[in-house]
């Protein structure tokens, strides 16, 4: 079930292309600290990620949208121009690909700790 009608936008970024910005910042560590934004520049509806997400599982899962639920801010979108010109830095792995690495690596976690009698 999709919160309100999923027009509403996020920027989502892979958690390596996270933790490798993280790691730059810290390599980078100074007086005055180094603040900026880590994020994705890649806007993407909360409709078309739902789709993805049935689209990487492979399976026929009907998207239902309840337009009476609230959908929190329209849009959020990170500005990253000074962690790329600061640490030299990009996110790179694309919606597709993070979802489908982590719905699989969610998909072992459950089948290797969750034996069905």
């Amino acid at each position: 079930m999709v919160w309100g009608d999923g027009s509403q936008t996020r920027n989502l970024i892979y958690i390596q292309d996270c933790i490798e910005a993280l790691l730059k910042m810290e390599e980078k560590a100074s007086y005055p600290p180094l603040i900026l934004n880590v994020g994705n520049e890649n806007t993407i509806t909360i409709r078309e990620l739902a789709e993805t997400i049935v689209k990487v599982s492979g399976k026929k899962i009907e998207i239902r949208y309840d337009k009476s639920m609230p959908v929190g801010p329209l849009s959020r979108i990170p500005y990253i121009e000074r962690a790329i010109e600061k640490l030299e830095w990009k996110p790179y792995t694309s919606l597709e690909d993070g979802l489908r690495s982590t719905y699989e690596w969610i998909k072992s976690e459950y089948s290797n700790n969750y034996k069905h009698p």
